[in-house]
């Protein structure tokens, strides 16, 4: 509603750009990639990377994240302590990245970054 009229809004502000989704085809690209890399693992020295709070996601690529996710989940035990199938997180991996948008802020980067960071803090 706000999009259409603009005098509804609560704010003044002009309205930002409109939401913007991945491509079907990035996404097919993504989760293929992601389904080859998912039973790999990282090396020690990524993961210790990944414990830290400077640890830079911008080096990797949507599948990396999405295994860096992963990887997240098994190193605090959730896979185990919540009787996750592996294959179910990844899937659920899979979808929280497919329905983010893309717009500077708010997407999926964004996510990583604040489940990372949560996890510094319980790995520590």
């Amino acid at each position: 509603m706000c999009a259409v009229l603009q005098t509804n809004c609560l704010s003044n502000r002009p309205l930002g750009p409109p939401h913007r989704k991945s491509s079907l085809p990035k996404h097919q690209e993504v989760k293929r990639r992601f389904l080859q890399i998912c039973d790999t693992n990282f090396s020690d020295e990524v993961k210790a990377a990944l414990r830290l709070p400077a640890f830079d996601s911008y080096e990797w690529g949507d599948a990396d994240v999405i295994h860096l996710m992963q990887t997240m989940f098994l190193e605090l035990g959730f896979v185990e302590k919540f009787s996750i199938p592996v294959d179910t997180l990844r899937e659920w991996l899979y979808e929280v990245y497919k329905h983010y948008n893309e717009v500077p802020f708010h997407n999926f980067r964004h996510c990583f970054c604040v489940a990372q960071m949560v996890s510094v803090f319980e790995i520590g």
